[in-house]
């Protein structure tokens, strides 16, 4: 493999970098290589899809050497590092040569979207070099497949009734079925009838550079995809991916408005058809928006993963 450098002079240090590059779908091996060194992460950034996804709207970049993977975005046009990826041995290089890139751009340095247990390294490898404070927004809402699958219990009334509701209409007008890149635009049609209901913020035009990402390029990608069709047209879908060995992690939730109980619908048979093997069930953040956070709370998680940023304590 070959890589291209460049030299930083930092403090007298000389830093051998390589050049940045846009998230690109033909990236996956080179970048996954260096995810699968951390095979227990439950933190749902951290897969090729949704670097991937998220790659245009978010502007997340690459970059790798021989020994570490460097992430970095760039949303509303201020830089920030994501995990740095390595060997123990050569974390603390990888998080120099980050320092350093994000000195010679001009920008002040920080990170986003840590779990804890990578916080715990970074206090034991740099001790005191970092203020590392929570980031609650960024939380992953998990939950137990089972309670997704069943719905038992009172907690779940309210999604049953909806589901019970759907099926007296259109019980034997639907079907469930597994996505296929020929479903793209008739998927794409029911996202845009879903974002019409809604303020067009540049958030919402970013999620729709996401799921069109996923959608057309759902053959490349690790991810798979449900669908539900009502009278043989795609009402619903979903697109999610293996996490860890008993986690997956759910990307893509969207649903026809005109049919509301579509989303619980989808909701349980994406995970009932696709995940039951796994025993819990990622289905990503709120972003702090209170609609999302009230339905992502309405399904009860069994636990978050918290999530952290961290600063130079230099720069403060």
């Amino acid at each position: 493999m070959c890589y291209n450098y460049f030299i930083i002079i930092q403090e007298g240090v000389l830093f051998f970098m390589g050049s940045f590059e846009p998230v690109g779908i033909g990236h996956r091996d080179r970048i996954s290589r260096y995810l699968d060194l951390y095979p227990s992460n439950q933190a749902s950034e951290y897969t090729f899809t949704n670097l991937f996804i998220w790659g245009g709207a978010e502007h997340i970049e690459f970059m790798e050497t021989e020994r570490f993977l460097l992430l970095r975005s760039w949303p509303k046009g201020i830089l920030h590092y994501l995990m740095a990826f390595a060997e123990d041995s050569a974390l603390e290089e990888a998080l120099d040569a980050a320092i350093a890139s994000a000195k010679a751009a001009g920008q002040r340095f920080s990170m986003h979207s840590l779990p804890l247990w990578y916080c715990d390294k970074l206090r034991t490898i740099m001790p005191g070099r970092f203020r590392i404070t929570r980031e609650d927004r960024l939380d992953d809402y998990v939950y137990a497949s089972d309670d997704l699958i069943n719905l038992r219990g009172k907690i779940y009334q309210a999604k049953r009734n909806h589901i019970n509701r759907f099926m007296s209409i259109y019980g034997r007008r639907h079907e469930y079925a597994k996505y296929d890149i020929s479903m793209a635009d008739d998927c794409m049609m029911i996202y845009d009838e879903w974002m019409s209901a809604h303020e067009i913020t540049d958030e919402l035009r970013g999620e729709r550079d996401s799921v069109f990402r996923a959608l057309y390029h759902a053959n490349e990608l690790a991810a798979v995809g449900g669908v539900i069709l009502v009278d043989g047209r795609p009402e619903a879908f979903s697109m999610g991916e293996r996490l860890t060995d008993d986690m997956a992690v759910i990307h893509i939730e969207k649903a026809n408005p005109r049919i509301p109980e579509l989303f619980s619908l989808i909701n349980r048979e994406f995970v009932s058809h696709e995940f039951s093997a796994y025993a819990w069930i990622n289905r990503e953040e709120d972003m702090g928006n209170e609609g999302l956070r009230r339905a992502k709370q309405s399904y009860h998680p069994a636990m978050m993963i918290e999530k952290y940023n961290a600063v130079l304590t230099e720069d403060l």
